[in-house]
């Protein structure tokens, strides 16, 4: 994510965290994830509200960490939601755009890193079938059709700007977590 973007990112977790502390039995986590083109994911994670500053495009390692690796970063929230207290729990992926990843300073190909998206989040839906992506961003046809492809109609949302995405989560969200949680 570019600093704007990752601006407004924080913002919607500061709005996650302030959207449930009211509500018992909540606990929320955040992950920051980016890579460089040796493949190398850099992961930041956030637990608390506090901890929301550290959500930035700041990485300690020298390089550039530009890259969107989706799959991986589905990989690693399923399986800490996987080592969370508790029945049910909810994914929520924010992004900036569609998933894109290199190895060894090789890009990997879009389709291929679109079908290991989607494969990540099938494996993801096992540890729990709550799951949903926001895109932040203005409407691409492309982009639309990756991440509807990826995520589905129902697990998909995308928002303009982070004024819309704050209305929606906080309208919305404590509807959703109080289905989760039924």
């Amino acid at each position: 994510m570019n600093n704007g973007n990752m601006d407004k990112a924080r913002k919607l977790v500061r709005t996650i965290f302030s959207a449930t502390k009211s509500i018992d039995n909540i606990n929320i986590k955040a992950q920051v994830w980016s890579s460089n083109s040796l493949g190398k994911v850099y992961v930041t994670n956030i637990n608390n509200m506090e901890e929301t500053d550290m959500i930035t495009t700041e990485v300690i390692e020298e390089g550039f960490w530009n890259l969107t690796p989706t799959h991986k970063a589905i990989t690693l929230a399923s399986k800490t939601a996987k080592h969370m207290k508790g029945e049910k729990k909810l994914i929520i992926m924010i992004t900036d755009g569609v998933p894109n990843y290199a190895k060894n300073s090789f890009t990997i190909p879009r389709a291929t890193v679109d079908k290991m998206t989607k494969n990540a989040f099938t494996k993801a839906l096992r540890v729990t079938p709550n799951f949903m992506c926001i895109l932040l961003g203005r409407e691409h046809p492309y982009t639309n059709k990756t991440m509807k492809f990826i995520f589905g109609e129902r697990r998909f949302m995308r928002v303009d700007n982070f004024d819309d995405a704050s209305e929606r989560i906080i309208k919305n969200f404590k509807q959703l977590v109080m289905r989760t949680l039924k």
